[in-house]
């Protein structure tokens, strides 16, 4: 395989796992509207809910307790893609981590982990959206040369071990 194909697969990789990142945050924020609502429907129609005695219920209504079931649901989907998207932002971290200049960490930071859009981040850091693009540009650059240089490293762990 040639080196640019080589760069070109470890970039893909990179910006599946960052847009990764951003969708699972989605999710969980969406989700987690769709548990408040559902709250705030219960507690219309009487209901407080409370994880320990959800379980012993013996509502009347079926529609509270169909409320009540899918607010159980979304809790647990909600754990289970939390830890994946707290899983998924470690492995990014180890890689922003490993860029030697600050201002790049600090976008990718803001743009894939805290999910801000490119407008925000060059508010904040008083920069042009262009010029905040091209230092993300150059900071995925280097991320996607870390992600290069971790993987030589297995594949040259491996063909010792073999």
């Amino acid at each position: 395989m040639t080196e640019n194909n080589t760069y070109k697969i470890s970039e893909l990789k990179l910006k599946t796992s960052l847009e990764n990142i951003q969708y699972t945050n989605m999710l969980v924020k969406e989700m987690q509207q769709r548990r408040d609502d559902m709250f705030e429907m219960l507690a219309v129609a009487g209901v407080t809910y409370d994880k320990a005695r959800a379980s012993n219920r013996n509502y009347s209504d079926s529609q509270v307790e169909r409320l009540v079931i899918e607010a159980e649901k979304l809790d647990e989907q909600i754990v289970k893609e939390t830890a994946r998207l707290i899983n998924q932002q470690r492995k990014i971290n180890s890689l922003i981590n490993r860029i030697p200049e600050y201002r790049h960490r600090l976008v990718l930071i803001k743009k894939y982990i805290d999910n801000k859009s490119f407008e925000q981040i060059a508010s904040e850091m008083n920069y042009s959206v262009r010029h905040t693009q091209r230092i993300a540009d150059q900071a995925l650059c280097t991320m996607i040369q870390a992600l290069q240089e971790t993987e030589n490293a297995k594949t040259d762990k491996s063909a010792k071990d073999t």
